[in-house]
C-alpha cells in the first residue's frame, strides 16, 4: 500500500548513540591515562634538566642519565602500549556497532514484514466486506427490480425498497471505515 512505518524511538538510533557514548568513554579513559603518562614522562624531562645543571660528578651524571633514559624507555613503551589498547578498544566498539545496526536493521525488517503481513491480512478482510456489501445492496436491488416486474409493487414501496439500499450501503461503509481503523492501530500501535 506504499506506507513505510519506522518504530519510534527508531531502535538504530539508540544503538548507534549508545555506541557512540560507550567509545567516548573509553576514549577518555585512554586519553587521562595517556595524559598522564605524558605529564610524567615531562616531569622526568624537566627532573633530567634540573640534575643536569646542578655540579655533579661524570660519573654521578652518567648514572642519572642511564636512569631517565630507562624511565623514558618504560614510559615510552607505556605509552606506545596505551595507543595500542585504545586501537583495540576503537576497533571492538566499531565491530560492535556493525554487529549492532546489522541486528537493529533485521529487526526492523522483520516488523515492516510482519507488518505488511498485518496490513495485507486488513486489506482482504476489507475487499471481502466490500464484496458482500456490494452483493448485498445488488440482492436487494435485484428484489426490487424482480417485484417491478411482476407489478408487485408500489412507488412507495420503491422508494422505501431503494432507501433500505442506501441504509445497506451506508452500513457497508461504516465497516469499512472501522475495519481501515482497526488496521491503523494494530500498524501503528496506539
Amino acid at each position: 500500500m506504499g506506507m513505510e512505518s519506522k518504530p519510534v524511538p527508531d531502535p538504530t538510533l539508540l544503538t548507534t548513540a549508545q555506541l557512540h557514548r560507550e567509545i567516548d568513554n573509553a576514549r577518555a579513559i585512554f586519553d587521562a591515562d595517556i595524559g598522564a603518562l605524558r605529564a610524567r614522562l615531562d616531569g622526568y624531562e624537566i627532573a633530567q634538566q634540573q640534575v643536569a645543571s646542578i655540579l655533579v660528578t661524570r660519573r654521578e651524571h652518567s648514572l642519572l642519565n642511564d636512569k631517565y633514559e630507562s624511565h623514558y624507555k618504560l614510559l615510552s613503551g607505556e605509552l606506545v602500549k596505551a595507543e595500542r589498547m585504545l586501537r583495540i578498544a576503537s576497533d571492538k566498539s566499531e565491530r560492535s556497532l556493525q554487529v549492532a545496526l546489522n541486528a537493529s536493521e533485521k529487526r526492523v525488517k522483520e516488523s515492516l514484514v510482519s507488518q505488511k503481513e498485518i496490513i495485507d491480512a486488513s486489506v482482504k478482510k476489507l475487499d471481502d466486506i466490500g464484496k458482500i456489501a456490494v452483493l448485498h445492496v445488488t440482492h436487494e436491488q435485484l428484489e426490487v427490480v424482480i417485484k417491478n416486474i411482476r407489478g408487485d409493487i408500489g412507488a412507495t414501496q420503491q422508494r422505501q425498497s431503494f432507501i433500505g439500499g442506501q441504509a445497506a450501503a451506508l452500513v457497508v461503509f461504516v465497516a469499512l471505515v472501522i475495519a481501515t481503523i482497526e488496521v491503523a492501530f494494530r500498524v501503528f500501535g496506539r
